[in-house]
Order: C-alpha cells, then structure tokens, then sequence
C-alpha cells in the first residue's frame, strides 16, 4: 500500500523539489479539497482523475438487534467518488494510465 510518504518521493523525483516541500503541496491539496467540500459544499472535478461529489444515504426504519425496539437512522450526507474514464479503462487493461 502506498502513503503520502511514498507519494511525496515520487513527486519529489519528477519536479525536481525536495521530498519535504513535495509533501507539504500534496498535503495543502488535499486539505483544500476537505475545505471545498465540507465548509463550501461543492463538488471537486480533477480532469483525468476523478469527482469528488456529494451523495445522500437515506434513512431507514430498523430494529435495534439486543432490544428489538424500532428506531429511525436518519438521512446523512457523504461524499461519492466518481472515477475518471481513462482511470476506469486503465483498471480494465485496455488503456495505460
């Protein structure tokens, strides 16, 4: 599995920065797409890479399984992740990334 360390090393290598301001960029860009979606409420388009975009998870009556009590989970929000077309066919062989 790959880190932000081991993102950082190889953004480092190709801009030729140091590992250390390669790993502030990625992690100032990171954060500001947190920002975007959480305090602004909009989604994040990254060409060639992916949407970042609001989603709805409806609520639903259940039954709580010790007490069997019926109860309600509310509605809530979350963030869907819409892979990009050319990620999608990379995935599936038929096109290098």
């Amino acid at each position: 599995m790959k880190n932000i360390k081991d993102l950082s090393k190889r953004v480092s290598e190709n801009q030729k920065i140091s590992q250390k301001d390669a790993h502030n960029i990625i992690e100032d860009t990171f954060n500001e797409i947190s920002k975007i979606l959480v305090e602004e409420g909009e989604e994040v388009r990254i060409k060639n890479f992916a949407v970042f975009k609001y989603g709805t998870v409806p609520g639903k009556k259940t039954k709580h399984p010790t007490t069997k009590e019926e109860i309600v989970i509310p509605d809530s929000r979350t963030i869907r992740l819409g892979l990009s077309t050319k990620i999608k066919k990379g995935l599936n062989g038929r096109e290098l990334v």
